[in-house]
C-alpha cells in the first residue's frame, strides 16, 4: 500500500484544481508531486522550489482597478494577465502536456493577498478550472 494515500489530498471533490493564495510556501504535509507553486512578483530561494510538481513565475501589474468594470470594458480587457496565465496552465494539464497537479499555491507579498484573491475570484471562466481554498 502506498504511503501517499495517507497524506492530505489537495483537490476538490468536483475535479477542479484547488487554489491557495498566501505569503509563504506550504509546509511538507502536502505531497509535493501534486502541488504547483506560482510566485507572483517575488524572488524565491532554491530550497523553496525543490521537488514540487511545477514552479512558475508571474511578473506583472496587480491593481485594484483591474476587473472593476464589465468584461468588455476597453480599460480592463487584456489586463488580467495572472488569470490568463493560470488558465493556460490548466489547459496544459487538461491536455496532458505537463505533469498533473491537484493544487496551486500562489505565493505573493502579504499586502497583495487580498488583491490577488479578489481579482481572480472575479474571473468567471477561471472558476471552471480552479476552486479557492477555504
Amino acid at each position: 500500500m502506498s504511503t501517499s494515500l495517507m497524506e492530505p489530498r489537495a483537490q476538490c471533490g468536483d475535479g477542479r484544481i484547488l487554489l491557495h493564495v498566501c505569503a509563504s510556501v506550504p509546509d511538507n504535509k502536502y505531497n509535493k508531486q501534486e502541488v504547483a507553486l506560482l510566485f507572483v512578483n517575488l524572488k524565491e530561494t532554491k530550497e523553496q522550489t525543490q521537488q514540487w510538481a511545477h514552479v512558475w513565475y508571474w511578473k506583472g501589474v496587480l491593481s485594484p482597478q483591474i476587473g472593476r468594470h464589465s468584461a468588455q470594458c476597453l480599460c480592463c480587457t487584456g489586463q488580467a494577465g495572472l488569470s490568463a496565465f493560470l488558465l493556460a496552465r490548466a489547459q496544459e494539464s487538461v491536455l496532458g502536456r505537463c505533469m498533473p497537479y491537484r493544487s496551486v499555491w500562489i505565493i505573493c507579498s502579504p499586502n497583495q493577498i487580498e488583491m490577488v484573491r479578489n481579482q481572480l475570484r472575479k474571473e468567471g471562466f477561471l472558476n471552471s478550472f480552479y476552486q479557492f481554498s477555504a
